[in-house]
């Protein structure tokens, strides 16, 4: 009778420790922090930069390969993702903020710099971000910010982060409006042996202060380039209405002239090395692989790369020097620095505009629903096997 009992008792406790477990299986609620901020501050040296639009984008997210996943309104665009040095993070920011324009894309959000040169977007989720600015005369200068490509992941130690970014300017005397001659030139890579897949002619459309103006065709016959004249202070951009097949696609722009890059995409790899732009312009046009930052406290030049799987910040501070483990420090800004084998960030708290987003809404992640109903299931076996057994003993 004694062991009849101890074994009901046995029973019992099997039937309460599955439902223990059907409700510690339960899954958990272990989202990713969405209640980021970043920060955008605009200076040069002394020179504060107020009334500074910037467009916030969010373009996808990062594999654990460190490749940039494009989501949502950019997901079908055939964009290199496998972004491994600065360069490659530029082209790729040129390239989506050139997008965002010519395809009238929607921004996550739109502030202005106050007068201290800043302007806060929050609360935002972890991912990849794209940030766009819109030209300002101060003085008798005229900044015009280059669109930064931006990881933005929580702070080690912390299930949030709130991030200060210093983008880069390119910066020209102000001028009154004068005529000037633009052109687009599509450049070939990567497909020498190959040039029987190219189209015979493609259609680029021509967009002037974010409205199509023109539509040409470029083909063999005229080197695959146009030229036209237009003024000096609108903002010109130009669109590829069709990608050709097993082609990447890079946009750049240096002073007047446009260039499209089409890389055949030989192995399904993303792999794209983009050459220099070459220009006969003036001395005030920047070089793609060498930009100037300007920044709180110092001017520094940007000629470095970084490892897969590095937090990429394109156009600010965070990135200035890498090792062949991508191991990332960073100089200037305000803040603190985190470095580390996945990439160093700048970050702190920072002052100016805030501007509120809309907060998403993440999808749970945890253990699997499965075993939650078998397990309940058994308890309910246990329990019913158990009471019939105390009751015949009665």
């Amino acid at each position: 009778m004694i062991q009849r009992r101890w074994f009901a008792r046995l029973r019992y406790g099997a039937a309460a420790l599955l439902f223990f477990l059907c409700f510690w299986l339960t899954p958990m609620q272990t989202e990713a922090a969405t209640d980021g901020m970043l920060t955008i501050i605009c200076k040069d040296g002394d020179t504060i930069l107020p009334n500074l639009t910037w467009k916030l984008y969010r373009v996808g997210s990062y594999s654990s390969s460190g490749e940039l996943l494009l989501e949502g309104d950019f997901a079908d665009y055939p964009v290199n993702g496998k972004l491994t040095t600065t360069a490659e993070v530029q082209d790729a920011a040129d390239t989506l903020a050139n997008l965002t324009v010519v395809d009238a894309i929607a921004p996550l959000s739109t502030g202005k710099t106050d007068q201290s040169g800043a302007v806060t977007f929050a609360p935002l989720e972890t991912g990849a971000y794209l940030i766009t600015g819109k030209p300002v005369v101060v003085g008798d200068k005229r900044y015009i910010p280059a669109p930064a490509l931006l990881y933005l992941t929580e702070e080690s130690g912390s299930d949030t982060f709130q991030w200060n970014i210093y983008p880069k300017f390119t910066v020209k005397p102000f001028s009154t409006s004068s005529t000037v001659r633009y052109s687009v030139e599509k450049v070939w890579l990567h497909d020498e042996g190959m040039t029987m897949n190219r189209p015979e002619d493609l259609v680029i459309q021509l967009y002037c202060d974010d409205v199509m103006r023109e539509e040409v065709t470029l083909n063999e016959a005229n080197g695959w380039s146009y030229s036209w004249e237009g003024n000096s202070l609108e903002e010109w951009h130009v669109k590829e209405l069709v990608v050709p097949k097993n082609y990447l696609v890079v946009y750049k722009q240096n002073d007047t002239q446009f260039l499209i890059f089409n890389s055949h995409n030989q192995t399904g790899s993303q792999e794209l090395t983009t050459a220099p732009i070459t220009t006969t312009t003036t001395t005030e046009t920047t070089t793609v692989t060498t930009e100037t930052i300007l920044s709180e406290t110092e001017t520094t030049i940007l000629e470095t790369t970084t490892s897969v799987g590095s937090s990429i910040v394109s156009g600010g501070t965070a990135i200035v020097s890498t090792t062949e483990t991508g191991t990332a420090t960073t100089t200037s800004g305000s803040g603190t620095t985190s470095t580390g084998s996945s990439g160093s960030t700048t970050s702190g708290s920072g002052t100016g505009t805030t501007v509120t987003t809309t907060k998403p809404t993440l999808p749970a992640t945890g253990q699997l629903w499965w075993p939650v109903p078998c397990l309940a299931a058994g308890g309910l076996v246990l329990l019913g096997v158990g009471w019939r057994m105390d009751k015949k003993e009665d």
